[in-house]
């Protein structure tokens, strides 16, 4: 099983997004994804908007994984459209048992 662990650097800034994309953009030969938000912060509403813009741009980048997984801060509580593809983890170990499933 080989996982491609991203994770963004806090606060979120441009830059970080940036190097997310970039990251994510030149791995090759994996399978599934995690993507760590670390503590979720945000510098500015800004950057949540460029964040959600970057993944609406990389759909075809991010479908061609098995799964996706998304770290996030327990409080915040998302839900995914697609859970069997796409999904929301509190934790990394969390995460990687998911994609045993």
């Amino acid at each position: 099983m080989s996982v491609l662990e991203i994770r963004l650097k806090n606060p979120i800034d441009f830059a970080a997004i940036d190097q997310f994309r970039m990251e994510l953009m030149e791995a090759e030969h994996f399978d599934y994804l995690i993507i760590d938000s670390g503590a979720h912060d945000f510098e500015a509403v800004e950057a949540i908007k460029y964040f959600r813009d970057q993944f609406e741009r990389l759909e075809e980048r991010l479908s061609s994984f098995r799964k996706v997984a998304f770290v996030r801060p327990t409080q915040y509580r998302n839900e995914s459209t697609n859970p069997d593809k796409y999904d929301f983890f509190d934790s990394i170990e969390e995460a990687k048992l998911w994609f045993l499933i």
